[in-house]
């Protein structure tokens, strides 16, 4: 009986013992399971903040650059091209011959290139053939310079040098549809990455800087410059390469940042096309002052702009659509300056008068040193170089 006993005291003992242990099993179990529960916790919190802070990237207004800082490289831009395009009128001064259009094929084919590419007006070009530039260089100066100024402003609007062009209207569409900072990211995103994809920095300024060359290369066969195929290209590039390149990098610089840097609004370039109305919200009459440009603003006509304009875009949200009843906001930083299609009448007029009433040299350094203009026309103009 004493036997018995004790066998089932051990088995208790026992089966205590295992109680005990299947308890200590089932503690380390639970503290396992919420151990890995813990752990999962952390990866799904780590994975949403990180969710997180990539919406909150996405959709943020802050921009890297002000628009004082792009007003700056603007007007950086502006006078670069006024002093490259009076140094190759000056360098070419002695090279033009009037009336060669007549009998020379490659001014026909510069001619018929500047009116395709739509950066001069064909009445521009007329009095390119016309005007003695020798005698009286300010038409071909206003040529170079609306060539210069038309070039440069596509390529600082321009999304990798009118490649992929479709990627501009989906843009616009999006922005359209969608929030300002959702569409500025997706702006900035595209542009970054697509401009990476199609060519170097360097292959973009070398096509900016051919281009640009090229156009005035048409410019100064149409006033009557000869020479090869190669050798006037060659001849400009050589003088004024260094000038040529500082301008593409400005213009580059500038689409880089309009479209990478910037997120809460658009910037952009103001252009008025040749033909254009005179608008005096986003114009300034260059050769005019502010008399001349109330008087004839409304009903002129633009000839030529010679130096960019900026403005900035907003997209509105949906309340200030119904609001202001359209579906962005505009605001003008810097005026374009143009030249009216009425100077050129008054340069003919001038050109008529008797010599003693012309100036002996309309070059603009010349007229600085002249005390006393002998005509109106003149004076506005002298006024107006002397500001840049």
């Amino acid at each position: 009986m004493k036997a018995l006993r004790d066998r089932a005291t051990q088995l208790e003992n026992q089966a205590q013992q295992s109680r005990a242990r299947i308890e200590g099993l089932q503690r380390q179990l639970a503290c396992a399971r919420d151990e890995h529960q813990l752990e999962a916790a952390r990866s799904l919190l780590s994975i949403k903040s990180a969710e997180l802070q990539e919406a909150q990237e996405f959709l943020t207004k802050a921009d890297d650059v002000s628009d004082s800082e792009m007003l700056q490289l603007v007007e950086n831009m502006n006078s670069h091209i006024v002093q490259l395009s009076a140094s190759i009128c000056d360098e070419f001064r002695a090279a033009y011959e009037r009336g060669i259009l007549g009998t020379e094929e490659r001014a026909r084919q510069a001619y018929q290139r500047l009116l395709t590419s739509q950066l001069l007006p064909q009445q521009l070009l007329d009095s390119l053939h016309n005007f003695d530039h020798s005698q009286d260089s300010v038409v071909a100066e206003t040529a170079l310079q609306a060539a210069l100024t038309g070039y440069t402003a596509w390529l600082c609007n321009t999304w990798n040098l009118g490649v992929l062009p479709w990627l501009h209207d989906l843009y616009w569409s999006i922005r359209s549809n969608e929030p300002q900072s959702v569409a500025g990211r997706w702006r900035a995103l595209s542009r970054k990455h697509t401009r990476v994809l199609l060519s170097t920095t360097e292959e973009q300024h070398n096509t900016g800087v051919r281009y640009m060359v090229l156009h005035v290369v048409d410019v100064l066969l149409v006033c009557g410059v000869t020479g090869s195929d190669h050798e006037l290209p060659l001849k400009v590039v050589g003088r004024f390469g260094d000038a040529f390149r500082n301008v593409a990098e400005l213009a580059f610089q500038f689409q880089s940042i309009a479209s990478e840097r910037i997120i809460s609004h658009d910037v952009l370039i103001v252009y008025p096309n040749p033909g254009s109305p005179f608008d005096v919200s986003y114009m300034k009459d260059e050769w005019g002052g502010p008399t001349a440009s109330q008087s004839r603003g409304e009903r002129g006509t633009v000839l030529c702009a010679i130096q960019l304009g900026l403005m900035t875009e907003v997209a509105l949200t949906a309340d200030d659509k119904v609001k202001r009843g359209r579906g962005v906001r505009h605001t003008i930083l810097l005026k374009s300056p143009v030249v009216l299609d009425t100077v050129l009448d008054e340069l003919r007029r001038e050109k008529n008068r008797p010599p003693s009433r012309r100036d002996a040299d309309r070059c603009p350094r010349a007229r600085q040193e002249n005390s006393k203009p002998s005509d109106d026309f003149n004076t506005m103009r002298a006024e107006s170089r002397r500001k840049e």
